[in-house]
């Protein structure tokens, strides 16, 4: 990766093999092998000091947050590009994501943004038009999202189901695009592993990936440098 490209914080692999890095103050694409395709300075576009935050390719737009702070009060503006990275726009403002991380993903022709430090999903446009939101603070029930910043990572499986999931309590679930709960994938809680620990359970940072039949569901456990794998128990 050239020296002047970004640093990387939040990748996107697409289907045709372009891949897309954001870090401190850029943005950029590649082929894939590796050849620049394109970049842009956020830094010189929101006027400000900013952090890649979040990152979300779709077949004709990449949308960017630019986040400021590293607390439960950090602030993200998401900037919609072209695919070529060009004709920025600020379409959304002030969405609260702790530590400057929050995940995007768009379904249905809505930009679903998972406002961890509210505890809720938001939906709007592709133009950044506000449609609505779900989700809730509950630390006793299942329905809601626990601990401080929840759900910090979000992904759609097929038949548009959301599934997220939850820091602290290592919990992954499934919604309706609207909120409307459908259950409890599992749980990926590292005190059950010989060498994991509670610490591990409470990143703020947890990606996860659907396949395509839905039959597995990969959880990164960024502390613990591991992929865990979650799928069906075996009659």
């Amino acid at each position: 990766m050239p020296d002047d490209g970004p640093h990387p914080k939040m990748i996107h692999n697409c289907e045709d093999g372009t891949v897309y890095v954001a870090g401190h103050g850029k943005i950029a694409s590649y082929d894939k092998n590796g050849k620049r395709l394109a970049m842009a300075d956020f830094d010189q576009i929101s006027g400000s000091k900013s952090l890649a935050a979040g990152l979300f390719v779709s077949d004709r737009h990449v949308f960017l947050a630019v986040g400021t702070g590293n607390s439960m009060r950090a602030t993200e503006d998401i900037y919609r590009f072209n695919r070529d990275l060009t004709s920025p726009k600020k379409i959304i403002e002030q969405q609260y994501g702790c530590c400057s991380h929050i995940d995007m993903q768009v379904m249905n022709g809505e930009l679903l943004i998972a406002e961890n430090s509210r505890h809720r999903v938001n939906r709007f446009s592709l133009d950044g038009t506000k449609l609505g939101r779900w989700g809730k603070r509950d630390r006793t029930g299942i329905e809601g999202f626990a601990a401080c910043c929840n759900p910090v990572n979000i992904d759609i499986g097929p038949d548009n189901v959301l599934y997220t999931a939850e820091s602290g309590v290592g919990r992954i679930k499934k919604y309706t695009p609207d909120g409307k709960f459908l259950g409890v994938v599992g749980y990926v809680d590292t005190t059950e592993f010989d060498r994991g620990s509670k610490l591990a359970a409470q990143t703020c940072y947890i990606p996860i990936e659907v396949n395509k039949d839905a039959s597995r569901v990969y959880v990164m456990d960024v502390r613990a440098n591991l992929i865990r794998v979650l799928a069906p128990k075996k009659k």
